[in-house]
């Protein structure tokens, strides 16, 4: 069978055109039969002569001429899974997302990573609607039902497939360090009974997020023999930059119970005061009753409140035995341990050796 290429473009401005019409939306196939029938594509595949740094006109444009395969959408049978949205030869793909497109609520066997680049969406989750702005980026979980959608030409929603396979194998690492907002995402993304969920991101700072996902599109769309391996790193770059400069704001399980609207305040502010806070404290400053707020920690983190805060204490003070010379007294008052013998004995039970061993064999300075 011949190659046969169509433009983005000429898709949106089918969908546009068909809504102009008739007022309602069409679907994706429906757009690409007319141009199908209307002979809109060609035999030759679009060369990129700029991979890197554009600005946002040169991305715009890059996206208006991304080819569509139409050997491969073009075919009744693709149903809304991992095969229908990513192509077989990757493990990420990405995707702006068409205006006028007929909004189908559908599961999706992956992770979908929405990223309002410009203007604002509109998401609508089970019986919650949320309005998206520009900054703003939503992780849905497998199997979650839901729709979004853009009203206008200015705004500009990118969506990234994660085949939910490629997620564990790739990027579950991305979330297994003793941070809590990571041990958090990680909970919740990969809710053992495969319940509908998501999280949502905003930051003041966008540049750095846009410029990733300017390189996933990139390397999804225009391929090469590397671009598998390329659009690897840029997402656990992505994951890097979620957990570094985007505030945790929304995720649609916790907040159906108003009561556990703080929790992810509570999350920041134990890990920004691992070494002193208690759970009394906890419960007197966020006014919740100690025993629910015990249950709460082991709900959404998997483990309970104490192995959470000695955890985080022997984790820092692994990394301070192996990258300074600290006597390990220092050490030890600095991650909260203010008895030497007690923090000695506890680092032993964690990790099958003392730190005076630990150091011997990590050490990097």
């Amino acid at each position: 069978m011949i190659d046969r290429y169509v433009a983005y473009q000429d898709i949106h401005n089918l969908m546009a055109s068909h809504i102009k019409k008739t007022g309602e939306p069409c679907s994706f196939h429906e757009a690409l039969q007319k141009a199908i029938s209307k002979k809109m594509y060609t035999t030759q595949k679009n060369v990129l002569k700029k991979r890197m740094n554009l600005s946002e006109e040169e991305f715009l444009n890059c996206i208006a001429h991304t080819q569509i395969d139409i050997n491969y959408y073009n075919c009744t049978n693709h149903m809304y899974t991992d095969s229908r949205l990513i192509p077989s030869d990757l493990d990420v793909f990405a995707i702006k997302h068409l205006t006028y497109k007929e909004q189908v609520i559908h599961p999706h066997d992956c992770f979908d990573i929405h990223y309002v680049y410009s203007g604002k969406a509109c998401l609508i989750f089970e019986e919650e609607v949320k309005l998206l702005s520009k900054g703003e980026i939503c992780i849905m979980a497998p199997h979650s039902k839901y729709r979004i959608y853009t009203e206008d030409d200015e705004s500009v929603v990118m969506t990234i497939y994660i085949r939910n396979s490629s997620f564990e194998q790739l990027f579950f690492d991305a979330f297994t360090k003793y941070d809590l907002i990571s041990i958090f995402i990680r909970n919740v993304l990969h809710d053992s009974k495969g319940l509908s969920n998501y999280l949502l991101f905003q930051s003041e700072n966008t540049n750095d997020m846009r410029e990733i996902i300017q390189n996933i599109y990139i390397e999804t769309n225009y391929k090469d023999s590397y671009s598998n391996q390329a659009v690897i790193e840029h997402t656990h770059l992505l994951f890097i930059t979620i957990l570094r400069n985007f505030k945790l704001v929304h995720s649609y399980k916790i907040f159906q119970n108003k009561k556990n609207d703080l929790f992810f305040e509570i999350v920041e502010y134990v890990q920004k005061n691992y070494q002193t806070v208690s759970m009394k404290e906890l419960a007197t400053k966020f006014h919740y009753n100690e025993s629910y707020l015990s249950t709460l920690f082991i709900k959404y983190l998997g483990m309970n409140f104490t192995t959470i805060i000695s955890q985080f204490k022997i984790d820092h003070a692994k990394s301070l035995l192996s990258e300074t010379i600290l006597p390990i007294n220092e050490i030890s008052d600095i991650v909260g341990y203010h008895n030497v013998d007690h923090f000695s004995r506890t680092f032993k039970k964690m990790n099958r050796c003392s730190p005076s061993e630990y150091r011997k064999k990590n050490r990097r300075c």
